[in-house]
């Protein structure tokens, strides 16, 4: 762990849980498809939050910055699942 802030390490283990948790809806009806994970959306949000804090936190350790951006890129990743545009069964 080094001098890289928790708070990256939590957003890290967020971002991974959103692959394990899942509270989703999906909805098809004609030609039209609905799909949206809660989970994903709510834990992508928090994981690029925790991404952000932690890289204002701690901007100076470069496996700090490098640990940042992986967590930010990972929520976002994830936020989008939710909205069912990465990955979504439509």
């Amino acid at each position: 762990m080094g001098d890289v802030p928790k708070i990256l390490w939590v957003g890290l283990g967020v971002g991974v849980l959103a692959f394990v948790v899942s509270v989703s809806r999906f909805s098809a009806s004609g030609g039209s498809c609905s799909y949206v994970d809660y989970a994903a959306l709510v834990l992508g949000a928090a994981a690029v939050m925790l991404g952000l804090v932690g890289l204002v936190k701690d901007y100076s350790y470069a496996m700090s910055v490098g640990l940042a951006v992986v967590v930010i890129l990972l929520g976002i990743f994830q936020f989008l699942r939710g909205l069912g545009l990465i990955l979504g069964p439509c």
